[in-house]
């Protein structure tokens, strides 16, 4: 694919079924700065994910991780977190979603440290789509 156009390349790997991610030149959401909380690291914010069968794809969300501290990493389809799509509580900095149907979704990771505090991400944004077929 190395002499084809962006638009032929990402044509090819949405025919293939292929996670397809189109970032921004935005920076994340997560203030990088503070080590306290975790950063978000992938999909970074206002990015499109597109899959010709959405119900069939899945998304890897990777950051950075507090320093002893277990992360619960929640999914929803509004800012405010309160009807979360997805949620899960994991020692690993990293949480594959599978299934999530078009529109736009927010995530965040929230670090649950011994000490009781919480310290939380900032929040990212990505939609997923459609991708058309050849």
């Amino acid at each position: 694919m190395c002499c084809r156009s962006p638009q032929q390349k990402r044509a090819a790997l949405v025919a293939l079924g292929i996670l397809l991610v189109i970032t921004s030149t935005d920076r994340l959401a997560a203030d990088e700065g503070q080590a306290s909380s975790p950063t978000l690291l992938t999909p970074p914010t206002n990015t499109e994910i597109m899959f010709r069968i959405p119900a069939k794809g899945s998304i890897a969300f990777t950051w950075r991780g507090v320093p002893s501290a277990t992360a619960y990493i929640v999914v929803a389809k509004s800012a405010d977190f309160r009807k979360p799509v997805f949620q899960r509580r994991t020692t690993e900095s990293f949480a594959v979603v599978r299934g999530l149907p078009e529109g736009r979704y927010f995530w965040r990771v929230e670090a649950l440290p011994e000490d009781g505090t919480a310290p939380v991400s900032g929040t990212a944004t990505f939609t997923i789509s459609v991708g058309a077929r050849l």
